[in-house]
Parts: C-alpha cells; sequence; structure tokens
C-alpha cells in the first residue's frame, strides 16, 4: 500500500510535478500581409492512467501511458510514492481515466490531484457525447472500434483479477490485462475524440 502523505508534503510534491506550458518544442509561422510572426507550439504531455484494486481498496498496480509506445507499470516495490511522482512529472496536458481511477490514486497516495492537474473521466465524456449506448464498459467500445487484445480473460470476470494477482502463475496475466486495458484507452481517447470534434474548450468544461 502506498504510504498516506500529510498535505503538506502534498503541496510539495505537486508543485514539483506541474511543468512550465511556455517550453518550446516546434516552430510555427503565421503569415498577415506584410507582416510574419514567428512562435513557438509546444506539444503537450498526456496521461492516461489504469488502476487495480483489492476488495479492501488497497492499491496493487497503476497501469500508465503517454502513448501508445510510451507506457509503463508500478507495482510490488515499484509502486510507491516516489514514482508515483516520477509518473506525474511530465504532464502538463491532461490525465485521462474511465470511472473512480483517480480517487482511487488520491485515496491512495494523499495526493490532491485532481486540484492540480487536469482531469478528465472518459466514461463521463463518453457518457455525454454518445448518450443511449447499450454499455459503457471499455470492452463494448473496443469491440465498436475493432481494437483488438489478447488478454480478455477478466472482462466476463472482473473479480478473478486480483485473485490471480497472487498467483505467481497467473500474475503475468493480470499485467498483461492491465497493459492492453491502458493502451486501449489512448487508442479509444483518439477515436471518439477525433470522430466527435472533442479540443480544448469542451475538455475544459469537463474537467474534473
Amino acid at each position: 500500500m502506498v504510504s498516506i502523505l500529510t498535505n503538506i508534503k502534498c503541496k510539495q510534491i505537486i508543485s514539483k510535478c506541474k511543468g512550465i506550458a511556455s517550453n518550446a518544442i516546434g516552430t510555427s509561422k503565421v503569415e498577415s500581409g506584410a507582416f510574419r510572426l514567428n512562435f513557438t507550439l509546444k506539444k503537450m504531455t498526456d496521461l492516461y492512467i489504469d488502476l487495480e484494486w483489492f476488495f479492501n481498496q488497497e492499491l496493487f498496480l497503476v497501469g500508465y501511458a503517454y502513448s501508445i509506445t510510451n507506457h509503463g507499470q508500478l507495482y510490488d516495490e515499484s509502486l510507491n510514492i516516489d514514482n508515483i511522482i516520477r509518473m506525474l512529472q511530465p504532464v502538463d496536458g491532461y490525465i485521462y481515466f474511465y470511472g473512480p481511477d483517480i480517487e482511487m490514486l488520491e485515496k491512495s497516495t494523499g495526493l490532491d490531484i485532481r486540484n492540480n492537474f487536469k482531469c478528465v473521466n472518459l466514461l463521463k465524456v463518453f457518457r455525454d457525447i454518445m448518450p443511449g449506448m447499450d454499455s459503457y464498459k471499455l470492452a463494448y467500445f473496443e469491440e465498436m472500434f475493432e481494437i483488438k487484445r489478447s488478454q480478455r480473460q477478466y472482462k466476463s470476470n472482473i473479480f478473478k483479477l486480483s485473485e490471480d494477482w497472487n498467483n505467481p502463475y497467473k500474475k503475468q496475466h493480470v499485467l498483461k490485462y492491465n497493459m492492453e486495458d491502458v493502451i486501449n484507452l489512448v487508442r479509444l481517447k483518439r477515436e471518439i475524440f477525433g470522430l466527435y470534434g472533442i479540443g480544448e474548450v469542451y475538455l475544459e468544461g469537463v474537467r474534473w
């Protein structure tokens, strides 16, 4: 279980995590008549998270991704406050999750994440822009958008996930399942946001 921090310590940690949004990465040019304006554009770093916890709400696995190809997991000895801070540190865009994950992360760490980062619950977004769906489970949207996964066994029995975590022969199945969850969340967000034209204005209205 991740240690609980004091409120003072939380504020100190969060202040270190927040980057400066004006840092330049690329250069763009805008021309208007005789004037040419050169300015820099920074590609924001988003974070996607998917957490797993026991019935007593003890966190045991954090899957995270900045993109489809840049991702990782925290568990066992690596699941500690220092590594959670390192995970948050590059983020100057949005933190995306699906359901109560951000609340669980705050509860397990003592970090006041929602008041210091722009957090978006994609479950809330999907319900808002796609009302009346038969299901809002991620597995339903994965099938709809033909997003493949190799580890499916826990979709029909999520309670077995925590049981298998304590089985050394099945632990890798849980790790694979969690990693596919978070990577597919990146894919679904890109597909659905592109389809519905979701942008900054909308996100600022639904951020947590």
